[in-house]
């Protein structure tokens, strides 16, 4: 059970709900609220941030943006606090979000890229690392552009193009704006993991190792940070594993 895809239990912080012929009417946006909300956008960047050194460098990319566009920061690394009223109005206000990770791997998307929802588009560090979750076409990758400024340079023209902009927001004419709280997708998993312990499995990993670190493909700043990102993850699914096997074996 883990945010991998290829995982048994697929356990992510969130997910794209399609809308269906009995939705409510509240768990989906219309046209007129989208149209409304991208006038009120003038300001260019937001990033809400708590950790201040990351595995990922994703500290130093944002200080290379800096030298060509704004970025709103919130947070511990500047002591600025914003309430959940307060990052409603600045989503509004904004037209992108960095949902940069901790860490690269495949599939790790938490719960900051989950503010698309609220009508924002996300950029995140690694295309490869998203596209498995959300249709590559609702956001923005760092990786996709040569340097920093050539992707200034497109998220200036998208600012003053607000029908192609518009298009990265197009989730929304098929799935739903509800957001999932994180406790309600975890106990879900574990509903799922708990259906799964009585029957029998065909799916076996020979190497968790290989499977965890060298296919996750995890992406640091530098090699030695990389290294200890694969040792604490690997120290963690094992320590998982084992409690979960007791708990099987009671």
């Amino acid at each position: 059970m883990t945010y991998r895809i290829d995982s048994d239990i697929f356990c992510p912080y969130d997910t794209l709900l399609p809308i269906k012929n009995d939705v409510n009417i509240e768990d989906v946006w219309k046209d007129s609220e989208v149209d409304s909300i991208i006038q009120k956008k003038r300001l260019p960047i937001l990033w809400f941030v708590t950790h201040c050194q990351t595995d990922s460098g994703r500290e130093k990319h944002v200080n290379e943006l800096r030298r060509y566009i704004d970025v709103t920061q919130f947070g511990k690394c500047n002591d600025k606090e914003c309430d959940e009223k307060c990052e409603n109005n600045q989503i509004e206000e904004h037209f992108f979000y960095l949902s940069f990770e901790n860490s690269v791997c495949d599939d790790y998307i938490t719960e900051k890229f989950w503010r698309m929802k609220k009508l924002i588009v996300p950029i995140v560090l690694s295309r490869k690392a998203a596209e498995n979750i959300v249709p590559n076409q609702y956001f923005i990758a760092l990786d996709d552009f040569n340097n920093t400024f050539h992707l200034v340079e497109n998220l200036q023209f998208l600012m003053k193009n607000t029908s192609l902009y518009k298009k990265y927001l197009s989730w929304y004419k098929y799935y739903k704006k509800t957001i999932t709280p994180f406790g309600k997708t975890l106990e879900d998993c574990f509903c799922r993991l708990c259906g799964r312990i009585s029957k029998p499995s065909t799916n076996q990993i020979m190497n968790i190792k290989e499977w965890w670190e060298d296919k996750a493909e995890c992406k640091a700043y530098n090699t030695a940070q990389r290294s200890t990102v694969k040792f604490k993850s690997y120290s963690i699914l094992c320590l998982l594993s084992l409690y979960l096997y007791g708990f099987y074996i009671e």
